[in-house]
């Protein structure tokens, strides 16, 4: 939902040769409930929007999901959570770009994902294998 970073749709779009498929919202004030499927199982939402800085209703949209059992995940780069808190707001989980603000000065390649331990912990054991470990002390420190 809203305008997303360019290269998460070209994963998303990827992602179409392993049946995962994808409908992308770019206005945030539309009706997001019209488009879910009976097989949909997460919603994924930047807010404020890439390049035209949209912003989403993320109670309502985090209370439309739980409601149908779907899972929220918002990139939250751009307002940080100096300005914005999503899991305050309903969202289950909330992405960083720590490249960008949170880094402060572009020399660490990183990102964190918040949530609660139950969901942090699930990708951990499921995906630290398969997507990679940790940034080394050096980074994290910058």
């Amino acid at each position: 939902v809203n305008t997303i970073y360019g290269p998460t749709l070209e994963l998303a779009d990827h992602l179409e040769r392993f049946g995962i498929e994808h409908t992308v919202l770019a206005d945030p004030a539309g009706d997001v409930a019209e488009h879910i499927r009976a097989n949909t199982a997460l919603i994924y939402v930047e807010s404020p929007g890439t390049m035209l800085m949209k912003v989403v209703d993320l109670p309502g949209l985090a209370a439309l999901a739980r409601e149908r059992g779907i899972r929220t995940v918002m990139d939250n780069t751009w307002s940080t959570p100096l300005f914005q808190k999503p899991l305050a707001a309903g969202v289950d989980l909330v992405v960083h770009s720590l490249t960008k603000y949170i880094g402060g000065h572009s020399d660490v390649l990183g990102g964190a994902v918040i949530g609660t331990r139950q969901m942090i912990d699930e990708l951990f054991h499921r995906g630290h294998q398969l997507f990679g470990a940790v940034m080394s002390a050096l980074e994290a420190s910058l």
